[in-house]
Formats: C-alpha cells, structure tokens, sequence
C-alpha cells in the first residue's frame, strides 16, 4: 500500500517481486470507503500496523554487519515467500545494502555450509533454521 492524499508525488518507490495489481483511488472516494466500512478500515489499519512493524524490524538489521544482515534478511524473505525466494544476487544486495561481490561472497559461504542454493533469479533456503545465529533470536 502507498498513498500520497493531498502530494503531487508518492513518498516512496516500489518493484513487484511477483505478480501485482496496481489500483489507484482518488482521496474522496478512499474516504467514504473509511467512513462507510469500519470492518475493512479496522483491517487495513491491521495491515498498516503490521507493514509498519516489519519495517522497524527490518531498520534494526541494516545496522548489522554485512553477513549477519544478509542472514536476517532472507529469514525475513521466508516469512514473506517461503524457502523459494525470487530473488536475484543484484536486486538482493541492493535490498541489503550491500555491495554486489560482498552479497556474492556471503551467498558463497551459506552456499558451501549447505544454508542455501542459488540459481538465476532465485535463492532456496535449505537450512532455515541455520540462517539466524543462536545469539540474534
């Protein structure tokens, strides 16, 4: 969900890792919907509150260390699409932060302990519960 009521631009991009559907609703009509559905607004406000959640969440690993960010970020991509991430080595890094050999050097090391496989715009986690060290839970 993003929503720019009242701004001429929006207040941040996005890029669909599967298919999606984008909708547009002019302001008003967002608003009778508000007033006149207190069941959809009452889950949209749950959806809000979850998204905002995960997103302090996720502020909190990009101040690790570029391994264990890389770790704790495709734990999150589990939590979002299951042990098949489709995901490339490029889009992943840029998500991470990180640089793109830094991204394929970590990805290398989960590779040869058996964490992970990695093919052309996908990551498969093998071993999920070896991606979080004991100490981070």
């Amino acid at each position: 969900c993003m929503f720019s009521h009242d701004h001429p631009t929006y207040p941040g991009t996005a890029a669909a890792m599967t298919p999606a559907v984008v909708v547009r609703v002019p302001a008003p009509a967002f608003a009778r919907w508000m007033n006149d559905d207190a069941q959809g607004a009452r889950r949209l406000a749950e959806c809000l509150t979850k998204r905002l959640r995960d997103s302090i969440g996720l502020q909190a690993i990009f101040a690790e260390r570029s391994e264990l960010r890389l770790r704790l970020i495709l734990d999150w991509l589990t939590g979002k699409f299951g042990l098949e991430i489709p995901i490339s080595r490029t889009l992943l890094a840029e998500f991470a932060g990180l640089r793109p050999e830094t991204c394929s050097r970590v990805l290398s090391g989960l590779r040869r302990d058996g964490i992970v496989s990695v093919s052309p715009g996908c990551i498969k986690v093998l071993l999920p519960g070896r991606l979080r060290p004991p100490n981070s839970r």
